[in-house]
């Protein structure tokens, strides 16, 4: 009942765990490309921390997709992140390295 009131049918789900992980691995090659760059020197202090930033980005990514694969993940994705502790330590994690960075 939920898959059909997101208007997902359950033959959707292979097809939707792939285009997920792939948008969520191409997000953390932008945020790596991004970060090398060469004019991220002239916006940070110590840019080299964003590389912890990617690392974390993309730990989360894939946590965030196991999680829901092994369905522990009832909530909405967003939900579930704020609500999740390893996604919480994650989060702060990746604000620090964005911190100190800076």
């Amino acid at each position: 009942a939920a898959t059909h009131a997101r208007a997902y049918l359950l033959e959707d789900q292979e097809f939707i765990v792939a285009l997920g992980t792939c948008c969520g691995i191409a997000a953390v090659l932008v945020l790596a490309l991004y970060t090398s760059t060469g004019h991220l020197e002239r916006l940070y202090r110590t840019p080299e921390f964003l590389w912890g930033t990617c690392v974390l980005l993309l730990y989360w990514i894939s946590y965030m997709w196991l999680s829901a694969h092994r369905r522990r993940m009832t909530d909405d994705p967003l939900v579930f992140a704020l609500k999740d502790r390893v996604s919480q330590v994650l989060m702060l994690l990746m604000g620090i390295t964005a911190w100190l960075a800076m």
